[in-house]
């Protein structure tokens, strides 16, 4: 069995044969299947889109498909989102794409027409795509577009030939992308059951993407990327303020020997926040095997509610991405900590399990994990 998910905007899809399900929430996907009785173990390749599209939709969805896939050791095939919404009726057996840079308005075959798939990215901003049909092929324009309503509109007046517009960047836009030339597919018909159809013609692919491919910062990653908060590596005299705040804002604080001890480990990173050079926060971790294992995070009690716990924990996850020795990362938080398991949900994190009693007053610890 395959399965198809479409996770490009906050309302997915979920295909399983030719059946297709609508999802109201990304994180729906692992009870749409308990719901249809399927298990893991019955399905053969899971298909997904990687982007461009919602930052938060698409990191959700890669790791929901990831925990699926990694204790049953299932392929996970990554589509590039504009191409699953030209969808599979656009090729043939024979197709293949053509990457070019050559004139686009070049002498026109029967079948040449302009596609163009739009997702809504903000308020006037689309992100764009441009293929061209023609006869066998599709050639391939661009992917990567992040454009005004206006700067769509110039470039299109440009082009010769029918242009066909679709995906929900068309349909917010489709009283201003309108003329003689244009058309509009709407609905477009749903991803994750295009998915299977590019499968079934052998489109090209990423084998277990490990991440989503973005074409912009999300909001929530400008607004961490703002925060008023300078990061550098942890020095020994830093501690002492350290455990102070340590013991402030944890139950079962760290003493001063175990950061001292982890601060000289080669393979430990350890990152301290300040504001106007005064220490505000910190967040120590070390790599384990393929896997690092993130150990402490903290934000001193007047700093609270200011984003620093999201800087620092977007600033590691990109600085993770970087080394290809680490393939993902994991945490243990209280089970309580409905804060703290909101925020690594918003990055993508996915619960693995619950360890009973892990802390010594008894407490359960969720352990989440992402890959990276």
């Amino acid at each position: 069995m395959i399965i198809g998910i479409d996770c490009t905007e906050r309302k997915g899809g979920l295909a399983i044969d030719d059946n297709y399900f609508e999802l109201e929430y990304i994180e729906d996907i692992p009870q749409k299947l308990i719901t249809n009785g399927i298990k893991p173990s019955n399905i053969e390749k899971i298909l997904i889109t990687l982007g461009p599209g919602s930052f938060t939709s698409l990191r959700i969805g890669l790791a929901a498909a990831q925990g699926i896939s990694e204790p049953h050791d299932i392929p996970i095939l990554g589509y590039s989102s504009f191409l699953a919404m030209i969808g599979a009726s656009h090729f043939t057996n024979t197709s293949h794409f053509i990457n070019t840079s050559h004139p686009i308005n070049a002498p026109q075959s029967h079948s040449f027409c302009h596609l163009i798939p739009l997702l809504n990215a903000r308020k006037g901003i689309v992100y764009a795509a441009h293929f061209i049909k023609r006869d066998e092929s599709i050639e391939c324009i661009f992917t990567d577009r992040v454009m005004k309503i206006d700067e769509l509109l110039s470039y299109t007046e440009e082009l010769k030939g029918n242009i066909e517009f679709l995906g929900s960047g068309a349909e917010t836009n489709k009283d201003l992308l309108s003329g003689n030339n244009y058309s509009i597919l709407s609905p477009t018909p749903p991803i994750a059951r295009n998915l299977l159809g590019l499968y079934k013609k052998g489109i090209k692919h990423t084998v277990n993407p490990s991440i989503p491919f973005y074409l912009a910062p999300s909001e929530a990653i400008r607004k961490r990327e703002q925060a008023k908060l300078n990061l550098r590596p942890m020095k020994p005299q830093d501690i002492k303020e350290i455990v102070n705040i340590e013991k402030d804002v944890f139950p079962e604080p760290w003493d001063a020997d175990i950061f001292y001890l982890t601060l000289i480990k080669e393979q430990c990173r350890c990152i301290v926040g300040t504001v106007d050079e005064n220490l505000a926060s910190y967040m120590i971790g070390c790599k384990e095997g393929k896997k690092f294992h993130l150990m402490n995070i903290a934000i001193s009690r007047e700093h609270w509610r200011k984003r620093y716990g999201t800087k620092m924990l977007n600033h590691l996850l990109k600085e993770l991405e970087k080394d290809d020795s680490i393939e993902s990362c994991f945490l243990e938080l209280r089970i309580h900590n409905k804060a703290a398991f909101d925020l690594y949900k918003t990055f993508g994190f996915r619960v693995l399990q619950i360890e009973p009693g892990y802390y010594t007053n008894g407490d359960d610890a969720v352990v989440m994990e992402i890959g990276v």
